[in-house]
């Protein structure tokens, strides 16, 4: 998991109103961190099960 894929604006979004850097990290930052994981993470899944149905689907046209 990269922080770095967490918007800017959403770390500057935490200090304008005013949380610490913990809480900030704890309620925001850490969540969507989490959250683009998960989905990158399901994203290569369905990539994977697309080529193998595409091999499945090859393998009973011949």
């Amino acid at each position: 998991m990269r922080l770095s894929n967490v918007a800017a604006g959403q770390k500057e979004a935490a200090d304008a109103i005013g949380l610490s850097q913990i809480d900030s990290l704890r309620f925001i930052i850490l969540p969507q961190g989490l959250m683009v994981a998960l989905l990158s993470e399901k994203m290569m899944i369905r990539i994977e099960d697309e080529i193998g149905e595409e091999r499945i689907s090859r393998i009973w046209k011949r």
